[in-house]
């Protein structure tokens, strides 16, 4: 028998990480805070005011700010001995009026470090006890702020709703039946400082941006982080995108300004922008300061050089004028450009074709006789050309017009089977001197995937689902350009297939369930013919 008497605990104390907390006030006024060991510690605590929180989030470090307040101490015992541990409430309620209020709390304890050190652990944050919960929207242009009960869920009227960047106040409002409201403002740019405080007679809460943000990425990862400052919006067109040196190259553009929430064509009053088209080397081919019509329109024509370079060219928007001032040299005005691309391309048509014959709908197990040709458009056979024969198959659902509400098929067991093609087999050939090459596919190749129901008391049930086949056909001539032909077909499961319908989804139980099935034949063509029915429950068990 091997006996240990286990240590002591090492005094130790600590609380979850946080700047700010909040405290629903209909529920007890409790922190959470893990200790061992520990038979008494320290609560720190003051009221604080909406200047206070002010200055709270105007500061650039949390917890220096925290540190530098001037607490009320009092100490608490725990009844802890050197071989308990516990979590432990920390008690805010006497502290509060009514439960509610604002406090800047410092929690501390006297522990022993890791290195035997005596020292003491502190745990400060900013905590709001609270029935006030709020939503805040941040924009340039405003603060959109909706306030409810935290213990009811139901929207607070009448709630006094005030925006501050810092010191700045931006305003106020006042929230409506629905618990909305919206406080104006015009910003160039959102602030780490921005506060927002709802109040009602009775009660208080607050927002900070540095401490209740939440972040979108999984909803938009773009983001205007200078929205406050007018905005070039529109589309760049071209007559076509595709171009040979040497012709001409029609764009038009449309445009507006979007300043202050409001969006206006780019007429000339409104602003102007710059146009510049570059070439596929990075030269640039236009570069012009025009406005816009009316309604936001700007024409231009290029005509590309008889030898121009190859490639994709960019059209550039810049706004750099605003209401007669001109932006392009105010350092602190951000880029507002829009962008689109053509492309200059010698091309020349196709002088072959290809094509693939012996595609047809069949029969499970059946075998095709693939042939697959190219010949040039003025009629001789691409002898001695490349061909590369490509079969992809997926689960087909069959659909009749007659039969419309019938399911023919396997679906309801495989709800795994893909939705797109995948490659069954793939041949490399040449063509003969008739322009030709000749292969066969037996179709139960098609079958990618065997669907097998596996039941208690009737043993394994194999079934053969329908099948979609495309057969394609790419040659290739002595450029190495290519040329392809497609052509789709359906592998059916047997001659004559069954189709089943359900009068009703939901039955009750005890009363009878009714289906109809109907047999057709490769051209949906109704047959008699004997069908083995069964039916099969589905048990999960765990």
């Amino acid at each position: 028998i091997f006996q240990l008497k286990m240590p002591a605990y090492r005094p130790d104390f600590g609380m979850s990480y946080s700047d700010s907390d909040v405290v629903e006030s209909a529920l007890k006024q409790l922190l959470p805070a893990s200790m061992a060991a520990i038979p008494q510690y320290s609560l720190g605590q003051k009221q604080l005011s909406v200047s206070e929180i002010q200055s709270y989030a105007a500061s650039r470090n949390s917890s220096d700010y925290l540190r530098n307040i001037s607490y009320q101490k009092k100490d608490i015992k725990t009844g802890l001995s050197e071989n308990d541990s516990a979590t432990v409430g920390v008690d805010l309620a006497p502290f509060l009026k009514n439960k509610r209020g604002w406090l800047a709390v410092d929690v501390s304890a006297k522990t022993i470090n890791w290195q035997g050190k005596d020292q003491v652990e502190h745990s400060r944050r900013i905590v709001q006890s609270t029935d006030l919960g709020m939503i805040a929207k941040e924009s340039p242009n405003g603060v959109h702020v909706w306030v409810h009960s935290l213990k009811t869920n139901a929207p607070v009227k009448g709630a006094t709703v005030q925006a501050f960047n810092g010191s700045e106040s931006h305003g106020s409002c006042s929230t409506d039946a629905s618990g909305y409201c919206k406080v104006e403002r015009s910003q160039k740019h959102l602030e780490s400082s921005s506060l927002v405080v709802a109040k009602t007679s009775d009660d208080a809460a607050f927002l900070t941006a540095k401490d209740h943000y939440r972040y979108t990425w999984s909803v938009s990862s773009s983001f205007d982080y200078n929205a406050g400052y007018p905005d070039l919006k529109g589309t760049i067109e071209f007559d076509r995108k595709l171009y040979r040196p040497g012709e001409e190259v029609h764009i038009k553009g449309f445009f507006a300004l979007l300043a202050n929430g409001k969006l206006r064509p780019l007429s000339a009053p409104v602003g102007k922008v710059r146009i510049t088209v570059t070439n596929s080397n990075g030269a640039e081919m236009a570069n012009r300061i025009i406005s816009g019509t009316a309604e936001g329109g700007v024409d231009l024509s290029i005509k590309t050089e008889a030898n121009a370079p190859l490639g994709h060219y960019s059209v550039r928007a810049k706004l750099v004028e605003v209401q007669g001032r001109n932006v392009e040299s105010d350092r602190s005005f951000p880029d507002r450009q829009l962008v689109d691309t053509f492309q200059v391309e010698e091309f020349r048509p196709a002088t072959f074709s290809a094509d693939i014959d012996g595609v047809r709908d069949s029969t499970n197990g059946e075998t095709l006789s693939l042939v697959a040709s190219g010949r040039y458009l003025f009629g001789a056979p691409m002898s001695g050309a490349k061909t590369v024969l490509s079969i992809y198959s997926k689960h087909s659902d069959i659909y009749v017009d007659r039969f419309s509400d019938f399911a023919f098929g396997d679906f309801e067991y495989d709800p795994y089977e893909d939705t797109g093609f995948g490659l069954v087999s793939r041949t490399d050939g040449v063509l003969d001197q008739q322009g030709q090459f000749k292969q066969t596919f037996n179709t139960s190749l098609a079958q990618k995937k065997e669907v097998v129901i596996e039941t208690e008391n009737a043993g394994n049930i194999r079934l053969v689902p329908h099948r979609a086949l495309r057969v394609e056909n790419q040659v290739k001539d002595a450029g190495d350009r290519s040329v392809t032909s497609t052509k789709e077909s359906t592998v059916y499961a047997a001659n004559v297939f069954p189709g089943i319908k359900r009068d009703r989804y939901f039955v009750s139980a005890g009363q009878p369930a009714t289906f109809q099935i109907v047999a057709l034949d490769t051209r949906n063509n109704s047959k008699s013919e004997s069908v083995d029915m069964q039916v099969f429950q589905k048990i999960y068990r765990t």
